[in-house]
């Protein structure tokens, strides 16, 4: 769910995205309207989702996991993704902004 808070303290449902799978857990990348996605969609699986323009939330890529994604986090100063799975082991993704 995409939300607007911007009256604070009354939100405003503006748009969804479906996911397939539960959600575990979701990161922003600072300095970008895109947030990263861990959930258990099949085994496991990571998404980046463009919240640019917030009535319409777009996929901008998938990855799909060996495990379980259970935790994403996003570092801006190395301009990683690391995402902990469920073997506990960790992913890390670099990636180019589009």
């Amino acid at each position: 769910y995409v939300l607007d808070d911007s009256t604070h303290g009354s939100p405003v449902l503006r748009a969804s995205l479906a996911q397939g799978g539960t959600v575990n857990d979701i990161a922003t990348m600072s300095g970008t309207e895109y947030l990263c996605v861990a959930s258990s969609y099949g085994s496991g699986e990571f998404r980046l989702v463009d919240v640019t323009t917030p009535a319409s939330p777009m996929f901008l890529g998938t990855l799909d996991l060996a495990a379980e994604a259970n935790g994403v986090a996003y570092n801006s100063t190395l301009d990683v993704i690391v995402i902990a799975d469920s073997s506990n082991s960790d992913e890390v993704i670099t990636i180019n902004h589009p």
